[in-house]
């Protein structure tokens, strides 16, 4: 494994603002970044950095993740890419690309922000899970779907999708744009453009129930027998969309034959500090171009560590 330390970007959709809600970086911004990197680093693939023997990088290292699938990546993202020849992984949840939607959490956010109705019919829906389909008002709306959101990773993951699309048929009113998302297909394309797969576990809180660690375990194995089937390769990444990976996590990880977990942290991975199954990642948001270098180069990381956030 390499001995030097290297920054793990997080990228999500890049596109425009009004392509669908959520973490977004422009094209514009998008190639700033790359243009930077390319000139102050050297960009390496994900598995290359910590799978295989090699010389001595002539710049600090640096490896591009991407969380999401959207159909973006193809017309905004990988042509970027390639245009600066920098390798990239994009992780995917199996689950979301065979149903053809976003990632559960972000089409909660989507239909009940986007919805005016404040009741829907009663569920027929035979599963052991409440649904409530009344509201006061869209503020109590919207907060009720950060509490779905975290009682949904209690469920079975065909229990998940059952409550998920009888929303999404009440919330008629609500329409998700066309062509949102790539299929099994295109991800065949990317690969062979040079892209990594992973996989992509999409948790709203920490798992802290046996129920909890054993969904997520299937998850996590249906996921890499999933990538297998459909792309030839089993994936040796996930990626965690938490701060941080604690030891439940990790065993888990492991024991889904997974070699490398990469979750947020938002700091410079130091070798030595971090295990291959906790890998900090510095997410980047649409924001200015200083700001986005201060992320890079670490420098608001340091900030935060010296006023103890």
């Amino acid at each position: 494994m390499a001995k030097e330390n290297v920054r793990i970007l997080l990228f999500h959709r890049i596109g425009p603002e009004n392509d669908f809600p959520g973490n977004f970086i422009s094209p514009e911004l998008f190639e700033q970044v790359l243009i930077y990197l390319s000139k102050n680093y050297s960009a390496i693939a994900l598995e290359s950095y910590f799978f295989q023997e090699r010389v001595k990088l002539p710049k600090q290292p640096v490896i591009l993740t991407f969380d999401g699938w959207h159909h973006g990546f193809i017309e905004y993202t990988l042509p970027l890419l390639k245009k600066y020849k920098l390798p990239a992984t994009v992780f995917i949840s199996s689950e979301c690309v065979d149903h053809n939607m976003p990632e559960w959490n972000q089409l909660i956010d989507f239909y009940f922000s986007k919805t005016k109705k404040l009741a829907v019919e009663e569920s027929q829906l035979k599963i052991d899970f409440l649904i409530k389909t009344k509201w006061e008002s869209n503020s109590s709306r919207i907060k009720y779907a950060n509490t779905l959101k975290k009682q949904l990773q209690s469920v079975s993951l065909n229990d998940r999708w059952k409550i998920i699309q009888f929303y999404v048929e009440q919330f008629s009113d609500v329409i998700l744009p066309a062509n949102l998302m790539m299929n099994w297909g295109d991800l065949q394309f990317m690969k062979e453009q040079g892209i990594e797969i992973g996989s992509l576990m999409i948790l709203v809180s920490l798992p802290t129930t046996t129920i909890e660690e054993e969904q997520l375990d299937f998850a996590l194995r249906n996921s890499a027998l999933t990538i297998r089937e459909k792309l030839g390769n089993t994936p040796s990444a996930v990626s965690f969309t938490t701060k941080r990976n604690n030891s439940r996590i990790k065993n888990l990880i492991h024991r889904a034959g997974y070699k490398l977990g990469l979750a947020v942290g938002q700091k410079i991975y130091m070798h030595g500090k971090y295990g291959r199954y906790a890998l900090p990642r510095i997410e980047l948001f649409n924001e200015s171009f200083l700001k986005t270098k201060l992320r890079i180069n670490g420098t608001i990381s340091r900030l935060r560590s010296l006023i103890g956030q």
